[in-house]
């Protein structure tokens, strides 16, 4: 699992939505590595499930601290839940691609 591949391929489109939502293109852009971070941290303690990005955003919600987040940049805290809401979705999404190409990678060396 590469957040930090995953923020850098879909980052145009992640700050775009961002901006759907709410956010200056400045706190898109300070948002974006934090919560790539705090995704990350959640995402980790997870199991398989998170690795093949199919965990339930909502539990994964629950495991970012949204207040830090929201104090760190100095953006409020509903803005922040917003942000995530948004993006959340898209980063598992792009977890799924990641996991079924590595997937489907070891699936034909096993069998090749």
């Amino acid at each position: 699992m590469d957040i930090a591949g995953i923020l850098s391929s879909q980052g145009p489109e992640l700050l775009k939505t961002l901006e759907g939502v709410g956010f200056s293109a400045d706190q898109a852009e300070q948002f974006l590595p934090e919560a790539g971070q705090q995704i990350a941290g959640a995402l980790s303690g997870g199991g398989l499930e998170n690795l093949l990005g199919s965990a339930d955003i909502g539990t994964l919600l629950e495991r970012v601290d949204v207040a830090d987040l929201a104090s760190k940049l100095g953006i409020d805290g509903g803005l922040v839940g917003s942000g995530l809401n948004a993006i959340l979705p898209q980063i598992m999404e792009a977890l799924k691609g990641e996991a079924g190409g590595i997937l489907g990678g070891l699936g034909s060396k096993l069998l090749g």
